[in-house]
């Protein structure tokens, strides 16, 4: 095909989008291998961390306003893909700098991205011709515009292999964040929750007010009816038993209509400020244009490290403009819950230092000035989630809420080690997992024995769906078909099961290998290992005597909230890897295991600490 006639020997995919590298393996022949950069990737993010932070933090000296803080560009929300991108630029250029060692095609995901490529490798003294195949051949190197702002025009050009690649895959949503909206549908919110008489004048005021900001699907009711909060769980009852009074913000998930998730609130008997009700159209079109008309100042000569970014910046801006839109909203809605009578004691939401959040507290400390702010960390533990983390010069500009409660001391050190203000962060307790202090530790003697039989390896997935993909396709790739292995597959309730299903194709046809829908504790129960990425499952399987393997991804940024405590997992980039350390695992000494257990006790306390009867105070501010 193409490939051959070019003398292409092998493939490179520099970008974010899993699914897409998943799905062209299964299309590209295995006689052109992919050059994997999971390692390399992993260790550059690691040595741009800082410098990125810092590059940040000059940023926002330069742009200070609500704007700036609304924008994805400040928040440095991972997920948004500008750090993932600048680090595979830099892993890109390193590659370049060393040579490949045959033809080599380069997939880039997007057009600032490949565009950096093209001007690395020309300025690196390789040869340039343009390819029939809308491809640029870089003397052994091609490097192809695969962006999804080249996929419409270059579709009729290309032929042969990139023919097949495009009329076969879809590059595919990188991930379903969770984002309120409260543009496209707004008029129809209103309408709806106007005709079940909610009126957005209502008094909550004094100081036993607290209003606390949630997230509303499925798993906020209970089989009568009653309403539960899973992000907050116990809190609101201990807050009330303390003689406050307790009313929310409900934002809803894209999992469950608005209109059901309406209806049930409703019922409830709980007190809901619905943000619909506080937002008019016109407000909502005033942050839309807000939104289109911000341009921040970015200096052109931008790098961090030596990574020029500037390009990568501006292409992050205009991807995010209706997201800086919905942060900005949060001014309209604060203003207008004030105005409506709102204006609480305390206002508590759970935290992962996202847009969102510095709007909301940007908002508060301007219409709201006696409210306290205090975000409760959403057990993000991994020093790579970035939007956690402050440069130096921002302490004074960023809009930070008064507090920070964490699920325990172990994450509190990490905050106070990258500088956070003792007086900011307060240790407290794991409200979303209460079970896990009355679950004691199961051994697992019998693993790799003869009454074992097959060793049971639970994978859970994160809340990104490509991610999902790829620690799916690696697990099948390493363990699929070998009998002495039961592959067990549970997707993170916010993952679609059938479209990764869909994606593992044959891969999940293989006999030991199944999706499932049971409960994680109850999945964990007959379990041996546990493949993972971001999601806090890894601490219920320490608690449950199941070894953690973090599997490090080949597109995006190791995540991993073990990261506190690299002694009690073990980590693998790659299917071979992957079975490299399950067999390591295995042939772990009786007094390694009790070795690991102990310390396995010990972590899961300090991560996430019991609630306990004095457990509200950390929130009291």
């Amino acid at each position: 095909g193409r490939m051959q006639s070019c003398g292409i020997q092998q493939w490179l995919y520099i970008g974010e989008d899993s699914t897409w590298r998943v799905r062209a393996e299964t299309v590209i022949s295995a006689e052109f291998p992919r050059i994997s950069i999971a390692d390399r990737l992993h260790d550059t993010s690691w040595e741009l961390r800082q410098p990125y932070i810092d590059w940040i933090g000059e940023l926002s000296q330069l742009n200070d306003s609500l704007e700036w803080w609304a924008s994805e560009l400040a928040a440095k929300n991972p997920y948004y893909n500008l750090f993932v991108r600048i680090c595979l630029l830099g892993v890109t250029r390193k590659l370049i700098t060393l040579g490949f060692d045959g033809p080599t095609l380069i997939v880039c995901s997007s057009p600032a991205l490949c565009g950096e490529v093209l001007r690395f490798a020309v300025g690196s003294g390789m040869s340039m011709r343009e390819l029939p195949t809308s491809a640029v051949w870089l003397g052994l190197h091609t490097i192809v515009r695969l962006g999804r702002r080249y996929l419409r025009g270059a579709y009729r050009r290309l032929s042969s292999l990139a023919a097949r690649l495009l009329a076969r895959l879809s590059l595919g949503q990188f991930s379903k964040r969770i984002q309120r909206s409260l543009g496209g549908h707004l008029s129809h919110r209103r309408q709806k929750l106007a005709d079940l008489g909610v009126k957005s004048n209502s008094d909550f005021c004094g100081q036993d007010t607290i209003l606390l900001f949630t997230w509303v699907d499925g798993r906020n009711f209970g089989a009568d009816g009653s309403y539960r909060d899973p992000f907050f769980g116990p809190l609101p009852g201990m807050l009330r038993e303390r003689g406050y009074r307790v009313a929310y913000v409900p934002r809803t998930l894209p999992t469950i209509p608005f209109d059901e998730a309406v209806d049930r609130l409703m019922q409830t008997g709980e007190r809901f400020f619905f943000s619909e009700s506080y937002v008019e159209a016109f407000e909502w079109r005033t942050c839309l244009k807000r939104a289109r008309m911000f341009a921040p100042i970015i200096p052109l000569d931008s790098a961090v490290g030596d990574v020029p970014v500037y390009r990568l910046a501006v292409e992050q801006v205009e991807q995010h403009r209706r997201a800086l839109a919905e942060s900005i909203s949060y001014e309209p809605l604060i203003a207008n819950l004030m105005a409506g009578g709102v204006d609480p004691r305390l206002i508590i939401y759970g935290g992962e230092g996202q847009s969102w959040e510095q709007a909301l507290v940007w908002s508060v400390r301007r219409y709201m000035p006696h409210t306290k702010v205090v975000s409760y960390d959403n057990t993000t533990f991994s020093r790579l989630v970035l939007s956690m983390f402050l440069a130096r010069n921002e302490y004074n500009l960023r809009p930070l809420p008064d507090r920070i409660v964490t699920n325990g001391p172990l994450y509190r050190e990490v905050l106070l080690t990258e500088g956070m203000p003792p007086d900011a962060v307060k240790s407290g307790c794991a409200l979303r997992h209460t079970y896990l202090s009355k679950e004691s530790l199961y051994t697992r003697n019998t693993i790799g024995g003869v009454d074992a039989g097959p060793i049971c390896i639970l994978v859970a997935t994160a809340v990104g769906f490509s991610d999902s993909v790829e620690l799916a396709v690696k697990a099948a790739r390493a363990f699929g078909g070998d009998p002495k292995y039961k592959v067990v597959i549970k997707c993170h309730p916010l993952v679609d099961a059938e479209q990764v299903a869909n994606q593992l194709g044959e891969l999940g046809q293989q006999e030991n290998v199944r999706l499932v829908d049971q409960p994680i504790r109850e999945l964990l129960s007959s379990a041996h290992m546990l493949l993972y990425t971001y999601t806090s499952v890894c601490f219920d399987a320490l608690q449950h005597g199941v070894m953690p393997i973090f599997v490090r991804s080949e597109n995006f940024l190791n995540l991993d909230k073990l990261e506190v405590a690299p002694d009690v997992r073990w980590m693998a980039s790659t299917p071979e890897d992957l079975q490299r350390v399950v067999v390591e695992i295995e042939e772990m000494t009786v007094e390694k295991r009790r070795s690991w257990e102990n310390r396995a006790k010990v972590v899961v306390r300090e991560a996430l600490a019991p609630v306990g009867s004095r457990s509200a105070d950390a929130f009291i501010v």
